[in-house]
C-alpha cells in the first residue's frame, strides 16, 4: 500500500485534531519550559602569562621543545586556576557557602558547604587557552551576572596573587 503524496492534503482534513493538539501540546512544553528555565549569566576575564624566555628568533629545536614546555606550564596553571587552593578562599571571600545556586542543597556546616561550594565553582567555571598566546580567558557561570563578574575577578585575583607569591 503505498500513498500518493497528492492524498496527503485530504489525511491531514480528516485528521485535522490531531494536527491541533500536536501543535497546542508543543506550544504548552515550550511555554513551560520559557516559565520554569531560570537564566543563566556568564562572566569571563582574561589572565595573562608571564612569557618568561621568549625569543623572536626562527624556530629552532630547542625553541620548539621550550614551546611545548610553555604549553605544559600553561596547563598546569588552568590546573591551579582550578585548584582547592585558589578557590578556597575565593568563597571566603565572597561568603559563597550561603549563595543558593551554588549550594542549592543549604549544607549549613561550615565546612561542609565549602567543599560542596568549591566543587560547583569548578563545575560552573571554564577555563581557555586563547589559541597559541599566553592568556587564559577565565568564564564563570552563575543565575546572577554580579556574582557571576564577582567570582571571576576574585578568582583572577587571588590566583594572581599566588602566583606572585610563588615567584
Amino acid at each position: 500500500m503505498g500513498i500518493d503524496i497528492f492524498q496527503l492534503p485530504g489525511i491531514l482534513l480528516r485528521r485535522w485534531l490531531y494536527v491541533v493538539i500536536t501543535a497546542l501540546v508543543c506550544m504548552a512544553l515550550a511555554v513551560g519550559f520559557v516559565v520554569l528555565r531560570k537564566p543563566g549569566f556568564m562572566a569571563t576575564t582574561d589572565i595573562l602569562i608571564d612569557p618568561q624566555g621568549l625569543s623572536a628568533s626562527p624556530p629552532d629545536p630547542a625553541t620548539v621543545s621550550a614551546n611545548n614546555q610553555d604549553g605544559a606550564t600553561l596547563e598546569s596553571q588552568i590546573y591551579i586556576v582550578k585548584s582547592r587552593e585558589v578557590l578556597n578562599p575565593v568563597v571566603a571571600a565572597l561568603n559563597l557557602t550561603s549563595d543558593r545556586y551554588l549550594n542549592p542543597t543549604g549544607v549549613t556546616d561550615r565546612e561542609l558547604a565549602t567543599i560542596a561550594v568549591v566543587a560547583a565553582l569548578q563545575k560552573n567555571i571554564l577555563i581557555v587557552r586563547e589559541g597559541q598566546s599566553f592568556v587564559l580567558s577565565l568564564t564563570v557561570k552563575h543565575r546572577d551576572m554580579t556574582m557571576a563578574a564577582k567570582i571571576a575577578n576574585t578568582v583572577a585575583d587571588i590566583y594572581l596573587k599566588r602566583l606572585h607569591e610563588a615567584r
